[in-house]
């Protein structure tokens, strides 16, 4: 038999022959030796899952006859402020780790991860800055500026998303509820004409009727939303997109 087992061996006692087997199977142990005397050494003894960050690993529970035990921090090192990764394992990322508190990197405004604005000042924005990798905007993707599909999830496609306002394929592009005048015409978002068809802009109602070429966001506070006729004869400023 294998490993630990043996077949027995034969004796005369009493007048009769015996089979004597001396050794029977085991449960496995982590010891080297096949204890269950089915052909394999230490299997079945399983692995552990541990850490957090970077150390997330899974450790086998014997490795080479010898008992392991897994270290959470296995990998660790101090946090790095601005790599989007949990370097020392506390379950913290960058500056939302306190061992950043101190940084130059997070004692910048914290990045807005729906804005179209570089917030942090590292060149990156929105959901294509790391800090924003488990921002709930962020997690359906990152906006590919090109390729005619919402990648992140938010229903904007392409140019028409304020993830991609600064992308290159998007220049001169007007983007239409971010407050920017993306295309350098003097005209932000839906008082810009570009923008006259997108479906977040809506005619301006006034008792004096619609102003003609001048539209109001949707997202303006009353008079200015959607349905809502002004008492008093209001104007779109073209500047600052408030309404008086």
């Amino acid at each position: 038999m294998p490993g630990i087992c043996n077949n027995g061996t034969t004796n005369c006692a009493g007048g009769a022959i015996v089979c004597s087997q001396t050794t029977l199977p085991q449960v496995e142990a982590c010891n080297g030796l096949d204890d269950n005397c089915n052909g394999v050494t230490d299997d079945g003894l399983g692995s552990t899952t541990c850490g957090l960050g970077v150390c997330a690993h899974v450790q086998q529970n014997c490795v080479g006859g010898v008992p392991r035990t897994c270290n959470p921090f296995q990998g660790a090192s101090l946090e790095v402020c601005n790599d989007g990764l949990d370097n020392d394992c506390d379950g913290s990322t960058d500056c939302a780790d306190s061992n950043c508190s101190a940084s130059p990197f997070c004692l910048l405004p914290l990045e807005n991860c729906g804005n179209g604005v570089d917030d942090d000042g590292d060149g990156l924005i929105d959901c294509f800055d790391a800090n924003c990798a488990f921002d709930p905007l962020c997690m359906g993707g990152v906006e590919n500026c090109t390729n005619g599909i919402d990648d992140d999830g938010d229903l904007l496609i392409d140019c028409a998303d304020s993830n991609c306002s600064m992308d290159p394929a998007c220049a001169g592009f007007e983007v239409c509820n971010d407050g920017i005048d993306n295309d350098g015409d003097g005209f932000i978002d839906c008082m810009d004409g570009a923008c006259q068809a997108d479906s977040r802009c809506t005619p301006f109602s006034s008792p004096g009727g619609s102003i003609p070429g001048q539209l109001c966001p949707t997202w303006l506070p009353a008079p200015c939303n959607i349905g809502r006729t002004a008492q008093v004869t209001l104007t779109c400023k073209p500047i600052d997109l408030s309404c008086y």
